[in-house]
């Protein structure tokens, strides 16, 4: 730790907190006091290693931006406001992580023959069809596999994948930019 971090620690954290938007050693000192009570506060909501760091990064990301654009209002309550943040990332990632978990069973249930799905007509046509798909994140890879290939509606893959139509929608359209952007790239690489 710097000296100059060091020489901040004596101070409150409404002093810290007021000279956070101009110094980062100020903000360096915050997250040096309150930091292993926040780590504590994600593990017991998040239960697992990497979900934590990630969370505790997005946390220190949060905080700094927060100080830089000067959203933060001291009134002597930052250790409950860090935690309520910490709170609200742990939400995000949990939340993440099960839609996450859906489309990863998903793609097992789609990928479970070792047979390839038969491709629409419109996807017969583009070469090396198959390696494009899994250029595309898992999300988009299962939607585009739903309804291209296995032609099934909006609604059914959103109740497949407890999601909402509009989102199912938007992946799918997504999904096929992402297609034609691959598409485009690989036709100006080989010429």
């Amino acid at each position: 730790m710097r000296t100059s971090v060091l020489e901040l620690l004596h101070l409150s954290d409404a002093a810290l907190a007021a000279k956070a938007a101009t110094n980062d050693d100020a903000i360096e000192a915050l997250m040096h006091r309150h930091g292993r009570g926040v780590k504590k506060y994600l593990h017991t909501l998040l239960r697992d290693a990497d979900d934590e760091d990630d969370a505790f990064q997005d946390l220190q990301e949060y905080v700094l931006t927060a100080f830089r654009k000067q959203r933060y209002i001291e009134n002597g309550l930052f250790r409950k406001w860090i935690n309520t943040v910490a709170f609200h990332i742990a939400i995000l990632i949990k939340k993440r992580n099960k839609r996450q978990c859906r489309f990863i069973d998903c793609d097992e249930e789609l990928t479970k023959t070792d047979e390839p799905l038969p491709l629409s007509d419109a996807l017969k046509k583009i070469p090396d069809c198959e390696e494009l798909l899994k250029k595309l994140p898992l999300s988009r890879r299962i939607v585009m596999r739903m309804r291209a290939i296995e032609q099934i509606s909006f609604k059914e893959i959103a109740a497949k994948l407890g999601i909402k139509v509009g989102a199912a929608t938007s992946i799918y359209y997504k999904a096929k930019m992402q297609l034609r952007k691959l598409l485009s790239a690989r036709k100006i690489g080989s010429a």
